[in-house]
Order: C-alpha cells, then structure tokens, then sequence
C-alpha cells in the first residue's frame, strides 16, 4: 500500500492504520507479522481472557467494566472500593478486545526496530550494565541519557523570544509534515545521531525500551500529567517577572539588552502553553537495588524517583491487571518532592537577588573608577562569582593587585575599548558598569531555574500515568500521533477502547461536535482523576 505522507489529510481506516504503521514505520509485512510468535501468543491470551479471568476474580472484575471504568476506578478509590465499584459502574467505551494482539504486537515490532536504531555507545553501555553496581548503574543511565540528546537541545542556556519562537514554530512545522511521522516511527527517524536525528519522546522512549531489553533491565512507560519542564516553565515565568518589576523599581536604567531578551522570553513563555507543554511519554528504569531512575532525553529531565512515588505499590497494580487491562495506567506523584526541590531552586535564586542588591548598596555612591573595582574585589563577591562562573576556588596566593586587574577586565571590558566606551558616553559610562553588574546577578537568578532542565534530578516530572504493558502503550501512542495528525475517521473512539491514559481522554474529549457522547464520556473521566493535565483542564 502507498500512502503519501506529505499530503495534510489521509484518508485511513483502522486495519489501514496498522498495516501502514507496520510496513512504513518498522519495515514489517503484516502477512509475515500475523505468523509471528508474538502475535499469535497474544491472539491466544486473547481468545482465552474470560475463560482465564472468571467475573469472581478481581482481574476478571476489571476485564469486564473495561479500560474506562477500571482507569478511573482503579486511580479514584483505594483497589478493595474499586472492585466493589467496578460491578455497580457501566461504560460504553473502554471494552476493546479483538484487536490487543495487534497492538501488542505492534509495540513489539517498534521496540524491535528501534534496536537497529541504537548507536554503538548505547551497547557500550549495555556491556558495562551487567555487571555494574546499583549506582554504576545509575551513572549508566545518565550516560544513556546524555547519548540521547541533540547537538541542538538547548541546556543550561538563557532562552531569547527568537528561540522561544523558533520552538514553536517548529512544533508547528513537525505536526504538519512528514516530519512528525518520522520523529515517532523507527524507519522514519532511523540510526540515531546527535546532529539531525528526528526522534521525539517516542522514538527516544522506543529506542530506551530497546536498550533495556537488550541488559534485562525492568522498565516502565511513564506519561507525565505535570512535567519538570511545566514546572520550571512557570517557575521562569514568575521569576522572570520579579527581575523585571525588581529592575524597574530599582531604576536600573541601563540592563543588558540581550538579558533582557531573555528576561522577556521567560516571562512569554506561558502565552505558548499548548504547544510547550504537549502531551508527553518517557521511559522509567530500574537499577539493581530496586531504585526507579526516569531517562528523559527529549523534555531534558533525569532523576532519581523518590520513595514518595511508591513505585512498588505501581508496579504491583499494572503487573496485577496487565494481561487483561494491557492499557490501564495507573497514577503516581511526588508533591513533597516537587516543593522540596522548587524550594531550593528559589533559595538559590533569592540568594542572588539579595547580592544584587547589597552590590548597589556598597557600589552606588562610588564615584571613582578604580574604587568601584576595589570595593568589588575587597568584598569578597570577585572571588565568589570567579567559584560560580568557573567552579573552581580562585587560585591562592594570587595577590591583589592581579584580583584587581581581573576584576577590571571582568566589570570594565578590556582596556582596549574601554577608552572608546568613555568617549561614546562619558555622562552615563559609570552608570552603565554598575548597572552591568548588578543585572549580572539577575542573570545568574534566572540561569539558576535554566540550570536544573536536565541532570540534576532536583526536578522530576511530579505526577505520571504509569503504563500497564510497555508494548501496548508504545504502540498507542504511535498509532495516536498517526490518527490525530492526519484525521483517521473514528480513531479517538478506537483508542479509548483499547487504553487508559490522559492523552487518549484528552483526544476523545476535544472534538465534541464530531462525538458528543464521547466526548462527554471522557470529560467525566478526567474530572474524577486525582491528577491532571494542564491541556485537560482547559476543556473541563
């Protein structure tokens, strides 16, 4: 079958959806798949689900209320009021059965591909995993972490609006092109390199799934309600907002133009909410002492999930129900580590807020040149930014005099213009040094929040949908992006058969004139979730 993905809209049914997503994305014959292992043994689980699972039993319980009623059950109520629940609460959706071998088998087969995909780093890394400690480990996984970025990933970066904008264009760009096909399908996105690889949060999380196959390691498909970067975007936007009214109030007449491109960036970011903080999916994997490590390449988060999550109750309810609710997601969060994290963050941030403002105390009324460098350096704040700037001490030994001629260069220029800056401004030239170095420590303030996107582990996504089956999930999240991009008549109703989790609810629920009914059946849903998506709520 020959499909143009360039063209806007497709005309696909369902079966079309799968043999396209089979043959195109993971270069597999759907004739030659129907006779796989996998498949057939799946097909056989699923002629055999109500004979293995009575209606006494609690998974038979869950099989027969179905993904939409267990889903919201199952994340409403403690598991002994759900199953009572469960016999007393009715669906139309959510009952989907004839076509969970395919889908599983679809998961498979894009896990499968995603392996050829992986670079030799990646099974570098995977020799060095056997026989590695619990922490080597964890370091592994942040070297698979790192291995999966971009040269163009922005970290540690200040965020210009041409950049912001640039994002959004670009998200634009990928939803309307083939583009967005070939950044979920393998084929599509193909051997990973740093330089252009298309790869989104899927083909990295189907690529990661691969990796953790090949060392034995468990993982879990987890899709975030409340993302570290949704976080740290609202974190910025505030803090951001606080430099500028600070700056104002201050009559800080002559800031950095370029900080304050920044500054303005970070306070816009919120008017991009739909298409900053799409819907999302990453990988969760646990290391050898049990610990639950999230590899985030593509939202740029890593870290150590707390005990607060309760991993193991999580995992012990989406093992339980796997083999009859394959696309139940159950919900985890960590609030307290979300707070004690933002908290430091903010500690940080006020710290340089503070420093700022005693710099103009001492420096303001200096009129003379070489006192203002002296007074900079006998404060003691040389030595400090050099630590922050650099990470290392300032060497010791080093007498004052050369403190000072740094100092000059660092808050002067170098001598070479400083003549030229004197004679285009004389009246405001002092001003304008001074002004420099008290917004040096706003920028400072606000690289602190652009600091922790990636390695830290100090911010985590914070509240999660964790998926029952791995290959389920992969693969109706690729079947999704497929539908929803190019319009596959009555997909939303399909998917929400056959899984539960906030991006297919969400999908369900927005187009209400197409499906009211739906629609309505997945609105009510939501609002009985204890967590939700900031896109979700927009629609309640």
């Amino acid at each position: 079958m020959s499909k143009n993905f360039n063209q806007k809209h497709i005309n696909m049914n369902i079966k079309e959806l799968f043999d396209f997503a089979l043959t195109q994305g993971c270069g597999v014959n759907l004739t030659s798949f129907k006779r796989s292992k996998i498949y057939t043994s799946l097909l056989k689980n699923q002629k055999l689900l109500f004979e293995k699972y009575p209606e006494h039993t609690d998974e038979g319980k869950m099989l027969r209320a179905g993904h939409l009623v267990s889903g919201v059950l199952l994340n409403s109520y403690p598991e002994k009021q759900a199953l009572i629940e469960s016999s007393n609460t009715h669906s139309k959706y959510g009952h989907g059965i004839e076509m969970r071998a395919m889908i599983g088998g679809l998961g498979k087969a894009l896990v499968t591909a995603a392996k050829k995909n992986l670079p030799d780093e990646a099974k570098q890394i995977a020799k060095e995993w056997k026989s590695a400690t619990a922490d080597e480990q964890v370091e592994l996984t942040k070297k698979l972490y790192y291995l999966f970025h971009t040269e163009d990933q922005r970290e540690k970066t200040t965020i210009s609006s041409k950049e912001l904008f640039a994002e959004f264009r670009r998200k634009i760009e990928i939803r309307n092109s083939r583009y967005g096909f070939d950044s979920v399908f393998p084929l599509g996105y193909g051997k990973w390199n740093k330089s252009d690889n298309r790869a989104n949060c899927q083909g990295k999380t189907q690529m990661i799934l691969a990796f953790a196959e090949m060392v034995g390691a468990k993982t879990v498909v987890m899709l975030p309600n409340k993302t570290a970067r949704d976080v740290l975007d609202d974190l910025r936007q505030k803090k951001a907002s606080e430099i500028k009214k600070d700056i104002e109030a201050r009559s800080i007449t002559f800031p950095d133009p370029e900080f304050m491109d920044s500054l303005e960036a970070g306070i816009r970011i919120g008017d991009l909410d739909d298409m900053m903080h799409s819907f999302h999916v990453c990988p969760v994997i646990q290391v050898r002492d049990g610990r639950w490590v999230i590899i985030d390449s593509n939202s740029l988060n890593w870290g150590i999930l707390s005990q607060e999550w309760d991993m193991e109750e999580i995992v012990r309810k989406i093992s339980k129900y796997r083999d009859v609710l394959p696309g139940l997601s159950v919900i985890g969060s960590a609030p307290l580590q979300l707070e004690q994290g933002v908290q430091h963050i903010t500690d940080i941030f006020n710290g340089y807020m503070v420093r700022s403002k005693k710099m103009e105390v001492l420096l303001q009324p200096i009129t003379d040149l070489v006192k203002i460098v002296e007074a900079f350096v006998d404060s003691g704040e040389f030595d400090l930014l050099f630590e922050e700037g650099s990470g290392e001490k300032f060497p010791s030994g080093i007498d004052k005099i050369f403190k000072i001629n740094t100092a000059s260069d660092m808050l002067l220029g170098p001598s070479n213009s400083l003549l030229n800056d004197v004679l285009n401004d004389p009246e405001h030239f002092l001003q304008k040094k001074k002004d420099c170095l008290y917004t040096y420590y706003h920028c400072l303030a606000l690289d602190t929040i652009n600091d922790h996107w990636n390695d830290t582990g100090i911010i985590t996504h914070s509240e999660a949908h964790f998926g029952a089956d791995n290959y389920h999930h992969v693969a109706i999240a690729a079947l999704n992006s497929l539908a929803i991009d190019h319009r596959v008549a009555g997909s939303s109703s399909f998917i929400l058969d056959y899984c539960f989790c906030q991006t297919t609810l969400h999908n369900a629920m927005v187009p209400e004139k197409d499906d009211p009914e739906l629609a309505q059946a997945a609105a009510e849903a939501i609002r009985k979730l204890p967590s939700k998506h900031r896109l979700s709520k927009r629609f309640l």
